[in-house]
C-alpha cells in the first residue's frame, strides 16, 4: 500500500528525498502541487506511487531530457564566456 502525501506530511516527505535526478523531479512536483494543486494534498488521495509515476514519466521523456541537456550545455558555454574561462581540453 502506498503512503498518502498530504499537507501534514509533505515537508517530512520532502526532507527524506535524496540528491539524485529522480528525487529532484519529485521535489519539483511536490512544490508545484503545493502551490498550484493544493486540492490534491487536501483530498488525502495523492500517494507516493502517484508521485513516483509522475517523476518516472518526466525522467523518461526523451524530448524533455534533450531540452534540459541542451539548456545546461548553453549555460555552461555562457558561463565560460562570461567568466573569460578557457575551455579545458579533455585529457586522454
Amino acid at each position: 500500500m502506498s503512503n498518502i502525501i498530504n499537507n501534514k506530511n509533505i515537508n517530512e516527505y520532502r526532507e527524506n528525498l535524496e540528491s539524485n535526478y529522480h528525487d529532484s523531479i519529485k521535489s519539483t512536483v511536490l512544490n508545484l502541487i503545493e502551490v498550484s494543486h493544493e486540492e490534491l494534498l487536501e483530498s488525502n488521495k495523492f500517494t507516493e506511487d502517484m508521485l513516483d509515476d509522475i517523476a518516472y514519466a518526466v525522467r523518461n521523456d526523451e524530448d524533455f531530457n534533450n531540452y534540459l541537456d541542451s539548456l545546461i550545455q548553453d549555460e555552461i558555454t555562457e558561463c565560460i564566456k562570461d567568466n573569460e574561462l578557457e575551455e579545458i581540453e579533455e585529457i586522454e
